[in-house]
């Protein structure tokens, strides 16, 4: 079957990518289902619309200066004002002008398909590499992308015991223009000297000429839950060892899957597992001007990062952990907060750990402080939540606290 595959791998490769997601999604509910709840999910279609056909290769209305055009896939929706159609364009390398292919997809929105002009088009998607969707959208940023390491992440995540979608995914994997790690054609020379300058701008020290990259085997590096590509340059600073890398993230915990959306500018200190700062990689090109400014925001977070350490407000990786995020709630009693155990109690707060939507969390409720304020002093969202990647990182952020800042835990029952 793959060297049948192969046969199509030439100018007609995206042609045979397109029929293929089809094909699998004719034989597989659950690839079905999984493209179509992209559809949805990035070009914003209501779940009462239901699905009522798809298909490839749809001709579109002729242009004012008659020109034709195709959709790679299409799929056909319900609703109350009558059945849309939503578009699908696939590219399967980086080598397309952005510019073009921005005006493409917007083309795509705007017309309608020729022998159905009485139905209008929601709209289109674009799938295709990180760097392209990345390209596209900084030239139009309506344009709505779907890059094709998070189609395949969700592809792999089924259930599936079809041979023809193994196939059929094995095959995806290996047409993409990506490498196991990060697309060789970045430079890694460049990349290199960039991450040397990171740890210059924080006064490490880099000895000798190290350049450590995940195998070439395809195989992702994997610690718990997380699984990564990616390329680092160790260093010491202060009598510690840590390393600076760029990483894209393979795999993650659940309810973490915002994390294999983009590349990740990481640096590390010491023996945590979570990250001292971090930002996300994405420049529009390796020119020095972009560098530069992805240099100067991890070099901002590290100043953050080892300020807090020093006024002693918390452990220094708190805001470090790539997971960690921080939510204001309205009331402790949102649904979304589960398993609350009291750890402390202040003057106008209570503090807890718990989970927010399945995920550890540490909760800071200031509603009682609230009471005693003017109405126009008065905390409208008065609940502070931390979350993090595992519970392990939740506890020693609130052990960290015990030692360093007890009064921000409150008084212990």
């Amino acid at each position: 079957m793959k060297s049948g595959f192969a046969h199509f791998d030439t100018s007609h490769r995206e042609n045979f990518c397109a029929a293929l997601l089809l094909l699998t999604m004719e034989v597989d509910d659950g690839v079905k289902q999984v493209l179509t709840e992209l559809v949805r999910s990035e070009l914003r279609i209501e779940a009462t619309s239901l699905l009522l056909g798809f298909g490839r290769e749809a001709r579109l209305a002729t242009s004012l200066d008659g020109k034709y055009a195709r959709v790679d896939l299409w799929f056909l929706f319900d609703s109350a004002a009558g059945p849309f159609f939503a578009f699908v364009e696939v590219k399967t390398h980086n080598g397309w002008d952005p510019a073009k292919v921005a005006g493409q997809v917007q083309d795509q929105t705007e017309r309608h398909v020729a022998a159905r002009s009485e139905r209008r088009v929601h709209g289109c998607l674009l799938l295709a590499p990180e760097r392209l969707c990345r390209l596209v959208r900084a030239k139009n940023t309506k344009i709505h992308t779907v890059s094709w390491p998070n189609l395949l992440v969700r592809l792999r995540a089924l259930p599936s015991n079809s041979i023809a979608t193994k196939h059929a995914i094995q095959h995806l994997e290996q047409q993409m223009e990506h490498s196991p790690g990060l697309d060789r054609s970045l430079a890694l020379a460049c990349l290199r000297q960039f991450l040397v300058n990171c740890v210059e701008d924080i006064e490490g020290n880099v000895h000798g000429d190290p350049l450590f990259l995940t195998p070439g085997d395809g195989k992702p590096r994997r610690v718990g839950d997380w699984a990564w590509h990616g390329l680092s340059v160790p260093f010491t600073h202060g009598g510690k060892k840590g390393r600076v890398g760029i990483y894209k993230y393979a795999e993650a915990p659940p309810g973490q899957a915002a994390a294999l959306d983009t590349l990740w500018l990481e640096l590390y200190l010491g023996e945590t597992p979570e990250p001292t700062a971090f930002v996300k990689f994405a420049p529009p090109t390796l020119a020095a001007e972009h560098l530069d400014a992805a240099r100067a925001e991890l070099r901002q977070k590290w100043t953050q990062a080892t300020e807090r350490a020093i006024e002693g407000d918390g452990p220094s990786g708190a805001d470090g952990d790539r997971a960690m995020t921080e939510e204001r709630l309205v009331s402790v009693r949102d649904p979304r907060l589960t398993k609350l155990t009291e750890i402390g109690i202040g003057e106008g707060f209570v503090t807890y750990t718990g989970e927010l939507d399945g995920r550890p969390a540490f909760i800071a409720d200031c509603g009682t402080l609230a009471d005693m304020l003017s109405e126009e002093d008065a905390i409208h969202a008065p609940v502070t939540v931390h979350v993090f990647s595992e519970p392990s990182a939740l506890q020693r952020y609130v052990d960290e606290l015990r030692k360093t800042k007890p009064a921000a835990l409150g008084t212990r029952r």
